[in-house]
């Protein structure tokens, strides 16, 4: 440039002055992807979900000024580009914002329902991914991905025949589609174990109740008193529990207790007319217990007892010549988990146990007394 004989002559001997804002060379790339327009991957979100001002800034000045579905065409591609970086939130909301436009492009609009649905099948939103691939079958009959994609979530949502109606749907267009007929086999063989497992809860059910009404109509008390709900119903070791028999008697497992030897005794099944005597003679004379080394539990010399509940002072002796429904209906008595539940002492000479036990109890009261 040609000087005008104006300018000030350079003078060496002036301070010089040192640019203190510009850019770190050393941290020259890491600084540029604070700059909005050099940012090679999206921005952190705030504490709040919000972008950084300067980069809504940016993105709104990329909007201003187009046509709806060219900006919405921009909406797209950036959210397209979060979903790739699988930053599906994001995804979402640009697609939002797209949908938000007054569109003319039918194309386009059924497009970007199928993108938000994909974006919210990514993050598990299946009751929003079948909208919108409601609403993207509906401008588009024949969009084929966004009806496999609409199948796929009504399956996880476990809405089996409506998932079945939009796979026959589809092969309509594509009979030969390997996803939807793979689909399809799915469907159907869960629609099969649905309709077992309903089969068999029905008559779980109907067992239930049974049993229930059963125990009722003998005034036999429960803890809980629906022990079913919340399965709280024992079993023995061998997994029988209480059921009813082909005459509709009352079949109950049942448990002798024996605190001289800290063991227990199951009698699997007890029909409820059985006898605490014969109870007591499956488990001692049928099979004589190993532990009862001495000799000193026999049918002549034990006998049953249950406590109270309510008051641990008090010890119930039971007749052994009592039926167990006899003894279950008693006012005083409650069965709980279904299992019926009695101490057994000897009065033998060969032990003396069951003295000091019995002393712990201020009161012993006779069954039926």
């Amino acid at each position: 440039m040609d000087s005008d004989g104006d300018e000030e002559p350079w003078d060496e001997s002036k301070p010089k002055y040192k640019y203190e804002d510009g850019l770190d060379p050393e941290r020259f790339l890491e600084q540029m992807e604070t700059i909005p327009a050099f940012m090679t991957k999206p921005p952190e979100l705030s504490a709040t979900g919000e972008l950084p001002p300067l980069v809504e800034a940016l993105q709104a000045l990329k909007y201003e000024e187009e046509d709806p579905d060219e900006c919405a065409v921009q909406y797209k591609q950036d959210g397209n580009r979060n979903f790739k970086l699988k930053k599906y939130r994001w995804a979402i909301e640009c697609y939002d914002k797209a949908l938000k436009l007054p569109l003319t492009q039918h194309d386009l609009k059924a497009a970007l329902f199928f993108n938000r649905a994909a974006a919210n099948f990514q993050l598990g939103n299946h009751r929003r991914t079948v909208n919108d691939c409601a609403e993207a079958v509906k401008i588009s009959p024949t969009y084929s991905k966004a009806i496999l994609k609409g199948a796929k979530s009504l399956v996880v949502l476990e809405k089996l025949t409506e998932a079945l109606e939009w796979i026959e749907r589809g092969l309509k267009l594509d009979e030969k589609s390997s996803e939807l007929l793979d689909l399809k086999t799915k469907v159907n063989t869960a629609m099969k174990k649905k309709q077992r497992d309903e089969r068999i809860a029905e008559k779980e059910q109907k067992r239930i109740s049974a049993l229930q009404e059963a125990v009722a109509q003998r005034r036999i008390r429960l803890v809980p008193a629906n022990p079913w709900e919340g399965d709280h119903v024992a079993r023995t070791p061998s997994g029988t529990t209480l059921r009813l028999n082909e005459e509709g008697r009352l079949v109950w497992p049942v448990r002798l207790l024996f605190p001289e030897h800290n063991t227990q005794e199951f009698v699997e099944e007890v029909e409820e007319s059985t006898t605490i005597a014969d109870i007591l003679r499956i488990v001692l004379e049928e099979d004589p217990p190993p532990w009862d080394d001495k000799g000193a539990y026999s049918l002549q010399s034990t006998q049953c007892f249950f406590c109270d509940s309510e008051s641990k002072s008090v010890i119930y002796e039971v007749d052994n010549s009592l039926t167990l429904e006899e003894v279950l209906k008693h006012p005083i008595y409650f069965v709980e988990n279904c299992l019926p539940t009695f101490l057994v002492l000897s009065y033998s000479l060969k032990s003396n146990f069951s003295q000091n036990y019995l002393s712990k109890f201020e009161t012993i009261v006779e069954i039926p007394d």
